[in-house]
């Protein structure tokens, strides 16, 4: 089971507590839909339960990047990420309550058209100013890991979190495969409490790991849709 608690709410309950809600995630074998459990009205306290295959223990694997290939352990096959890998993206959609809007500058390879703390970096961080700027994400302290059909790639940073100093930033770039959309882009998701920038990537480079492929040409079939994993675990972050 996983709990995910959000405080700090509107002051909705009778004894003036700001609202918060405990949201419990277990694991299913469908998507499934959050529920509303119970309310704690002592303590202004929503409990939410949501049974997902999303929530569900799956043993990551960690797999070595060469050059922007990896190796899909199930089949032993090259997978490319091609232009995933090399090309610089941007990931748009973290507005801040004061006003603040950031932009992410995203490389796998390392981005190497810039200058000063960001050079060489996967993740950076840019606030609408232009002037401020961080290394969220190094490309020189990077792991990248297949669960199940999906591939995730933790980077770490030496950049100091603003929220609790004793810590850096770190990113995680979520690719799920969705056929429809080609190369895709990166979307910006959260920044938890302890300064992990989180993103989502849905993208055709990637489908070749989903159940469909193994055992099959590279060639791409036409119409699949999501793989049941990447329907819970996009369904999920869109609500947290």
């Amino acid at each position: 089971k996983i709990l995910i608690t959000y405080s700090g709410g509107d002051k909705v309950c009778q004894n003036g507590l700001e609202a918060k809600t405990v949201m419990q995630l277990s694991c299913s074998t469908t998507v499934g839909v959050p529920a509303l459990h119970h309310i704690d009205t002592l303590n202004c306290t929503f409990y939410i339960a949501w049974e997902t295959r999303a929530a569900c223990a799956v043993k990551p694997q960690k797999v070595q990047m060469v050059n922007g290939t990896i190796t899909i352990p199930a089949t032993q096959k090259a997978l490319s990420l091609g232009e995933v890998y090399s090309k610089l993206s941007q990931a748009s959609g973290d507005i801040r309550p004061n006003g603040d809007i950031y932009v992410y500058d995203i490389q796998l390879s390392g981005i190497t058209n810039t200058k000063g703390i960001c050079k060489s970096a996967s993740v950076c961080q840019v606030k609408d100013d232009k002037i401020f700027t961080r290394n969220v994400g190094s490309s020189n302290d990077v792991a990248y890991y297949i669960l199940d059909d999906d591939l995730d790639v933790e980077f770490s940073s030496g950049s100091q979190c603003g929220r609790d100093k004793t810590k850096a930033t770190s990113s995680t770039i979520f690719f799920r495969c969705s056929q429809s959309v080609g190369v895709g882009k990166p979307e910006f998701i959260h920044e938890t409490d302890d300064c992990q920038y989180l993103f989502s990537w849905y993208t055709d480079v990637i489908c070749p790991l989903t159940p469909e492929f193994i055992g099959k040409d590279d060639k791409l079939p036409g119409e699949e849709g999501l793989s049941g994993r990447s329907q819970a675990v996009g369904a999920v972050l869109s609500l947290l």
